[in-house]
């Protein structure tokens, strides 16, 4: 396998459907912005190249329709005009088709394709008997604050760079605030009523007597209530696990809140929080589309996997939300989930996707069938019969070499959802 970028794609997607030329400018185009001239187009016969051109530099990557091409001077005309007039030197390139339409088949042919082809993913994000939900802090649906907790006052954001464990953690920052996770959002909390609680969160941060972890509780009666923090982060930019242990929660309980919280503007940055509890039913990581694996590791703080043991585990589906339902689970034992997930869509340019040579050909054959389909009733050179004759050949390559190619499982060997 090797990655392939979407610029790649573009160009071979082309190649199938019509011309792709790559050339350089060499002189300056027209003053109103409508030409660009290289002598390298000077091969083409007038009128011979219609599609889009693309400038890579000064122009910021427009497309423009081509109007026509005159060769004795490798000219091309467009339509509409750059935003700025082409100079010498710049990297373009000719297509049949838009780069976003070819994008969306691109990217409907590589979310066709799964699971025949998709990336493995080894995820070691949960911890065993762990209660608090999204506690490395990965899910976020929205920008403010991580799925299932509520901020207070304190700016929420995603951290990606300063993190401990996964893809991110939780930054607060610019004000004095907290995050918390409440039992009214996630119930299983509930279940540290008449008795006690000790949990730990890993935090970062520069200055000393800033963050800080707490709990806070209110009985039914809806006037007591209490809250008690740990010690505060001792400062110096570097994690340390803090901890606040045995606190006594009583009966009758009403809500309980796990409170992440800084006391100055400085930004803190917490990763990797657990409380132990009793817990079988576990969120499954955003990471993960189907498990084939889950398998217990070493302790929750180490950086390493070791001692694997393999667990019994299976997948539930609770009005639409994803649980892995692991048994027997040692608690502050790390879990490494071990399944497979689609590859993430194109966007840019260099985005890239683990291709192999025979899924790149796939992936292309998918993309071609779906472009001619679309585009059948435009085409004149050829009748629509023929050309939607040839789509489903295409298509017909695609279905076959995702079989042929699949470097995964096959879709009846995924365990399903009960």
């Amino acid at each position: 396998m090797a990655d392939v970028t979407l610029a790649t794609l573009w160009q071979r997607v082309s190649e199938k459907v019509g011309e792709y030329i790559s050339f350089t400018t060499s002189s300056a185009g027209s003053t109103d912005y409508k030409t660009a001239v290289s002598t390298e187009l000077m091969e083409y016969d007038d009128g011979t190249i219609k599609g889009y051109l693309y400038a890579s530099t000064s122009t910021g990557a427009e497309e423009r329709r081509i109007e026509n091409n005159l060769s004795p001077s490798g000219t091309i005309l467009v339509y509409r005009p750059f935003s700025a007039q082409n100079s010498s030197g710049i990297s373009m390139e000719v297509f049949p088709y838009s780069k976003i339409n070819m994008t969306r088949y691109i990217n409907d042919a590589i979310r066709n394709s799964y699971p025949y082809l998709a990336k493995e993913v080894h995820d070691t994000e949960l911890i065993g008997n762990n209660v608090l939900v999204n506690s490395s802090f990965e899910k976020w649906t929205a920008t403010t604050n991580p799925d299932y907790w509520t901020k207070s006052t304190a700016t929420v954001s995603e951290e990606t760079t300063i993190k401990l464990f996964g893809a991110s953690s939780m930054k607060l920052g610019t004000a004095a605030g907290s995050c918390y996770l409440s039992s009214d959002d996630w119930p299983v909390l509930r279940q540290f009523e008449d008795s006690t609680v000790s949990w730990y969160c890993w935090v970062n941060t520069a200055a000393a007597s800033n963050a800080r972890i707490g709990v806070y509780y209110i009985l039914q009666d809806g006037t007591t209530t209490d809250t008690e923090y740990s010690d505060y982060h001792t400062g110096g930019g570097e994690f340390e696990l803090l901890s606040l242990e045995d606190f006594a929660i009583p009966d009758e309980l009403a809500e309980i809140r796990f409170i992440c919280a800084t006391a100055t503007t400085d930004a803190a940055y917490f990763d990797n929080a657990h409380c132990m509890g009793s817990v079988v039913d576990y969120l499954l990581p955003d990471t993960l589309d189907s498990v084939i694996a889950v398998y217990q590791c070493n302790d929750c703080d180490e950086f390493v996997i070791d001692d694997w043991l393999r667990l019994d585990w299976e997948l539930v589906d609770k009005a639409g939300t994803k649980y892995i339902r692991i048994y027997d689970a040692s608690a502050e034992k790390r879990l490494e989930l071990v399944g497979y997930a689609p590859y993430t869509a194109l966007s840019a340019s260099t985005s890239t996707v683990d291709l192999s040579p025979d899924w790149q050909r796939a992936i292309v054959a998918g993309s071609v069938a779906s472009l001619l389909k679309s585009n059948a009733s435009l085409i004149s050179s050829q009748s629509i019969g023929e050309v939607l004759k040839l789509a489903d050949a295409y298509s017909n390559e695609f279905e076959s070499l995702k079989i042929i190619n699949s470097k995964n499982i096959q879709p009846y060997q995924l365990r399903k959802w009960s």
